[in-house]
């Protein structure tokens, strides 16, 4: 028997039978994506202490990659105390203020801390609050993302069970992975980049094609 051809349409020579083809459907492999979720404690204390919240985050991230032929995968959940940085200078402000310069080392040093538990990249950051210093007032943020990041920023606080948010944690990935900002409209889109009733846990938050083709062109995936 001889095969010869590629793509959907294959030909096979069997002797005693000639040439037959034979049409099947090629559909793109499965990428496995592994991360890891981690959570930080103040005074011993966990920010996130609910399995449920992080049953649905791995959930949403599962179900919202899907089209992209990602198969995430959460590998570890870790705890890990407040850098100092964190704990007594900027007190839970782990995102941009006021002092860049600040913001930037205390995000630096939470992923630090959190690589030294499992140097699985990219990790899903929980922490207990993330400030920002934007249009001259200071407000809170659910999440924050950089390509450049050895992972993901999601407030514990701006995320709680009854919250219609605990999309972030896929939301800041997509972010990860190199989407540069959010979609104004389409309320649906998981990247809109305001709450709306689209945003409930129950309702089914889905990716543009341009969106899932930059997923899968990720130098992120390996």
């Amino acid at each position: 028997m001889f095969v010869t051809g590629v793509g959907s349409n294959i030909s096979v020579r069997v002797p005693s039978l000639g040439n037959l083809t034979v049409s099947r459907t090629v559909t793109a492999d499965p990428r496995m994506f592994h991360y890891v979720i981690a959570i930080m404690k103040t005074n011993g204390v966990p920010c996130v202490q609910n399995p449920w919240v992080i049953a649905t985050a791995n959930n949403t991230i599962r179900t919202v990659l899907a089209p992209a032929g990602v198969i995430p995968v959460c590998v570890e959940v870790v705890y890990f105390d407040a850098p100092e940085i964190v704990a007594t200078n900027l007190v839970n402000w782990v995102a941009t203020t006021t002092d860049g310069a600040n913001g930037s080392f205390a995000t630096s040093a939470i992923f630090e801390e959190v690589l030294k538990l499992n140097s699985t990249t990219p990790c899903v950051v929980y922490v207990p609050e993330i400030r920002r210093w934007e249009n001259g007032a200071i407000g809170q943020v659910r999440g924050l993302a950089h390509p450049q990041w050895d992972g993901v920023l999601v407030s514990a606080s701006a995320n709680p069970t009854y919250s219609g948010t605990l999309f972030t944690p896929a939301h800041e990935l997509v972010h990860w992975f190199g989407w540069p900002g959010h979609v104004p409209t389409m309320p649906w889109n998981l990247m809109y980049g305001t709450t709306s009733s689209d945003n409930s846990v129950t309702a089914t938050k889905r990716l543009t094609q341009s969106q899932i083709n930059m997923i899968r062109t990720s130098s992120k995936l390996k």
